[in-house]
Order: structure tokens, then sequence, then C-alpha cells
């Protein structure tokens, strides 16, 4: 659950970002929409400077809770006892390590696909206004934050704490969120979207 918010987080900041960024380009012209998410991500940079800590130097952390993470398999705080080079070596050669990017670079496709392709196509092939193409921008966004939470998050912890080993849990739920994920195509067979009460 712990991580299913955390990418929620990065999910739904689309719902909120896309709408934002058009209304930007439409309303004062295409750099506003560079320089909003520049500037967002800034404050998101100095939030994150002042906020976070390693765990040793967190003044709240207790010595109870401080053993919990250590015992619990957190990685070492500091640079790796055996180098860069020889840490590289041991991800290179660890299959989860290969599996995590592979899924990654799909994720990351996915991401650019919602993000571009997505609002270019309904604005260049359907038509629409730019600010209505980022109100249907949005929605795959609110599906994933909404299937994040409830699925990644919720089940899989359910499941889990039902007596379901976790390792087929979480491989059933992610090989079917990327087969799900293919409905998407259904919008390059779209002839006519209506109006849905954006502008």
């Amino acid at each position: 659950m712990a991580t299913s918010i955390f990418d929620a987080a990065a999910k739904f900041a689309n719902v909120i970002v896309v709408p934002l960024v058009a209304l930007a380009f439409v309303q004062f012209g295409w750099r506003w929409g560079f320089g909003i998410t520049g500037m967002l991500s800034f404050l998101y940079f100095l939030a994150f400077l002042i906020v976070y800590r390693d765990p040793s130097r967190h003044p709240r952390l207790s010595p109870v809770e401080r053993d919990y993470i250590r015992a619990g398999g957190a990685t070492r705080e500091g640079p790796a006892e055996s180098g860069e080079v020889a840490m590289l070596g041991y991800l290179l050669r660890n299959r989860k390590v290969w599996g995590l990017t592979i899924g990654f670079a799909a994720y990351g496709y996915s991401f650019y696909l919602f993000l571009t392709w997505l609002p270019n196509y309904l604005v260049q092939s359907m038509h629409m206004s730019i600010l209505k193409s980022a109100g249907f921008t949005a929605i795959p966004w609110i599906c994933a934050t909404i299937a994040g939470l409830g699925i990644g998050g919720w089940l899989i912890d359910h499941l889990i704490a039902r007596g379901y080993d976790e390792t087929p849990v979480r491989k059933t739920v992610l090989v079917l969120g990327m087969l799900l994920g293919l409905a998407v195509f259904g919008a390059t067979a779209t002839t006519g979207l209506g109006n849905y009460g954006f502008p």
C-alpha cells in the first residue's frame, strides 16, 4: 500500500498538471506550459531538500524504528562498501533487475503515450480544443490512480494477509494490469466523442 500511494501520487499529479498546462498554454502561450512544469518541479525539489533525511539523521526516528527498518532489509546508508562498479556488476547479473528494467521500459512508454501522443491525437485527429483534450487526457490518469490504490495496494496486501504467496499474487496483478492497459488501443478506433462537459 505504501508503494501504491507513492506511485498513485505520480499518476494523480497528471490529473492536475495536464489541464493546468493546457490552460496556461491557451491563456499565456506555449512557453508557460514549460514554465509551470519547471516551477512545480523546483518546488518539489525544495520540499524534498527540506523534508528528506537518511533514517540515521531523522530527529523523530526512534532506535526501535531504526532497528525495525534495518531488520526489514533496508539498504545500508552511505556509499557501497564494494564500490560502484562491483555494485553495477551485481545488478546486471540479477534476473529481477532485468525484469524491472523491461517492466519500467514499458511503463515509461505508457507514460509517454498518455502524456504526449493522446492529447496530440485528440487535437489533430479528433479536432478537439486543447482544453477539451486535456480533460480527456486526465481520464486514464484518474483510472490509473484508483486502480493503483485499490488493486496495486489494497487488494495485493489483502490477498497476502490471507495467506496467498506474494510473488504469484504480484505477478498475476501486474500481468493482468498490463493486459487491461491495452484497452487504450480503442482510442484509435473511436470516430466521435460527443460533448462530455469539457470546454
